[in-house]
């Protein structure tokens, strides 16, 4: 046999015995018997500004009263490529509100972060487990920026059910009960806020949809309950409770995405094909035109007055299907006037 496949096979099966070695299944996975916390003096309520970042991705989190921003946070590999670059990125400095309840279950992840017993001592297995900068690093700090937490989430361990991880200047490398990467996202669509709106039902004074084929208003009578005021048949009754399942179908309304720089023509925004305004007690009129996408029927959405695009769930599409003959008291015995259905 010739000596260069034989290096080659040597390589290979050096290799395979490393991999075997520190990732094979029969290794101890995640110890109940051995738990403990990876910050055992760790306090949620001092946590004011987050940073997290895997490779180029990075953000930034801080709070705000009792909400918080985000931006974008320049890690050290990004700026680096920057400097190689002939035509270095512009930075971002954006600042946009950030997913509040997204942000707590963080906090509460870093708390909660129990750990097993040590996997390995061996700083040369943190690039190997990815619990070094090839990983994603996260770091807590109070309102006076002093560092509360600071930790490396590595790859899924043996059983694919937990998670390498490893506190900064510390060697020991643990295993945790859960799989944690996914849910320690490191771009800013990740965090961002979606909410489109939070309305008061109580607060809801008339209901306006509109759509290419027709549409309907509804108002509050002096009985506090909704009246067909568009078309008018006033004396049409409705069964409340129908209405408000209806209402808390889109009252508290959330996008899969937020999109800044998509054009209107995209999303169907150009020629919305519905429009809904609320309009609340105090006189403030909440108004959404939904759009769709040519290709795949996808619902936008946009504020008006606001300038981000949502990526809508397809359920919002089905509640605007909606025909005021599904709420009246009798409605098998009542036929809905013409320009009254909401129909796709």
């Amino acid at each position: 046999m010739k000596r260069r496949p034989l290096i080659f096979l040597f390589a290979a099966a050096s290799i395979t015995a490393a991999i075997f070695y520190f990732d094979r299944p029969d290794r101890p996975v995640f110890d109940v018997a051995q738990t403990h916390p990876l910050f055992p003096q760790f306090n949620e309520s001092s946590v004011a500004i987050i940073e997290i970042e895997r490779l180029t991705d990075g953000v930034s989190l801080t709070r705000d009263g009792g909400a918080w921003k985000l931006t974008a946070l320049p890690t050290a590999i990004a700026k680096a490529l920057d400097e190689k670059s002939s035509t270095p990125a512009n930075p971002d400095h954006t600042v946009y509100p950030a997913d509040t309840e997204h942000v707590a279950q963080l906090v509460h992840l870093v708390h909660a972060l129990n750990v097993s017993g040590v996997v390995s001592h061996r700083p040369e297995s943190q690039g190997l487990l990815q619990v070094s900068a090839a990983g994603t690093q996260v770091r807590l700090f109070d309102t006076d920026e002093h560092l509360l937490a600071h930790f490396y989430i590595g790859k899924s361990g043996p059983d694919l059910l937990s998670t390498y991880v490893r506190r900064d200047g510390d060697n020991d490398i643990y295993l945790t009960r859960d799989e944690i990467g996914g849910r320690v996202p490191t771009t800013i669509a990740a965090w961002r806020d979606k909410t489109v709106w939070h309305l008061d039902a109580d607060q809801i004074q008339a209901i306006a949809l509109e759509r290419r084929d027709g549409g309907f208003t509804l108002t509050k009578n002096p009985h506090n309950r909704f009246a067909l005021t568009s078309p008018p048949k006033p004396d049409l009754e409705f069964d409340p409770a129908k209405i408000a399942a209806w209402i808390a179908q889109w009252k508290d309304l959330k996008a899969v995405d937020v999109q800044d720089r998509v054009p209107a023509s995209a999303t169907g925004l150009d020629k919305p094909t519905t429009t809904l305004k609320i309009t609340l007690a105090d006189g403030t009129d909440h108004i959404l035109y939904i759009g769709n996408d040519a290709t795949t029927g996808f619902p936008f959405g946009q504020l008006a007055g606001h300038g981000a695009i949502y990526s809508l769930p397809n359920s919002l599409r089905a509640s605007l299907q909606a025909t005021t003959d599904a709420w009246t008291i009798n409605s098998a015995a009542t036929t809905s006037p013409k320009g009254d259905a909401v129909n796709n």
